[in-house]
Formats: C-alpha cells, sequence, structure tokens
C-alpha cells in the first residue's frame, strides 16, 4: 500500500509541475498581444521546469525514484517532446 501512495504521489507532482509549466507557456502568450513582458524570459523559464533542467531540477529525482521504468520514459519522453517542438518552432500542423 506504502508503494502505491508513493507512486501516486509522484504522479501527481509530475502532474502539477507539467500543469504550471503549460500555464506559464499560456501565460508568455497572452503577455505578447500586451507588450507588457519579455516573452522570451518566459517561454524558457517554462522550458527549463517542463523539461527538468537546471536550476529547476530538483523535483526530476524525487519523481523518478518511485516510478516504474514504462513511466520513466513516458516520463523522459513523451512530456517532452511538446517543448522541443515549441522551441525548434516547426510546423507540425
Amino acid at each position: 500500500m506504502a508503494n502505491q501512495n508513493t507512486k501516486a504521489e509522484a504522479l501527481l507532482k509530475i502532474f502539477v509541475v507539467q500543469r504550471l509549466a503549460a500555464l506559464l507557456f499560456l501565460w508568455s502568450r497572452v503577455t505578447l498581444f500586451t507588450g507588457s513582458l519579455s516573452r522570451g524570459r518566459v517561454v524558457i523559464a517554462a522550458a527549463l521546469l517542463k523539461l527538468g533542467i537546471a536550476p529547476f531540477v530538483h523535483w526530476v529525482p524525487r519523481v523518478t525514484l518511485y516510478l516504474t521504468w514504462v513511466s520513466i520514459f513516458c516520463f523522459f519522453t513523451l512530456l517532452k517532446l511538446p517543448v522541443l517542438i515549441v522551441l525548434t518552432g516547426t510546423q507540425w500542423l
């Protein structure tokens, strides 16, 4: 039972951090139209948070400690693809 609770906690942490970074991306889009804030800095901060790169790396080891290998694979590949697509500016649609 304790293992299941820690896995659920790890998945909840992933969800919260990924949603926070997505909101930062959306917020940077809104501020782009108002011109009140430099969009580049907010986009970079959101990307660093979503990718788990320094200085926002501290949540990644705590999360991966309780996940299975399949979950870690999904976490390190599938969740990071949209960020890399946005940063490269590739038109996929």
